[in-house]
């Protein structure tokens, strides 16, 4: 991958880089998390966080990522860079507590209901015995 850098107004390092289109279902939005690699022989190997600051659209299809760190970012190097997606469990952690509080209320729900055939049942009884 070919890239160039760039310092922000904030003094982090921005990675300005040409995003490959295999994969259509890819959806690349501002505030993703990338991780940034080099694997080239020029400089000692490399890896960076960043988040994505600008997305390909109509004026270019750059994609730039705002670094969290700049230690060692390998500024003289342009080329042999990775791009990572860093998985955000985010979404599947609400999904996993929604998941959860749903089963807590069919428990509920259960119960009570439960409660009230039991209770409806033993008003029956009383009545056709008698007591």
């Amino acid at each position: 991958m070919y890239g160039r850098w760039d310092v922000g107004l904030n003094k982090k390092r921005v990675a300005y880089f040409h995003f490959a289109k295999a994969n259509e279902d890819m959806k690349l939005m501002h505030g993703d998390e990338l991780r940034l690699r080099y694997v080239g022989e020029l400089h000692k190997p490399w890896s960076g966080v960043g988040h994505v600051i600008k997305i390909p659209d109509n004026f270019g299809d750059e994609v730039a990522i705002e670094l969290k760190s700049n230690a060692g970012v390998p500024t003289d190097c342009s080329h042999n860079f990775v791009v990572d997606f860093v998985w955000k469990s985010t979404s599947f952690d609400r999904m996993q507590v929604t998941q959860s509080m749903c089963m807590f209320v069919v428990l509920v729900l259960l119960t009570v209901l439960c409660f009230v055939v039991v209770r409806f049942s033993f008003a029956r009884t009383c009545q056709v015995t008698g007591l």
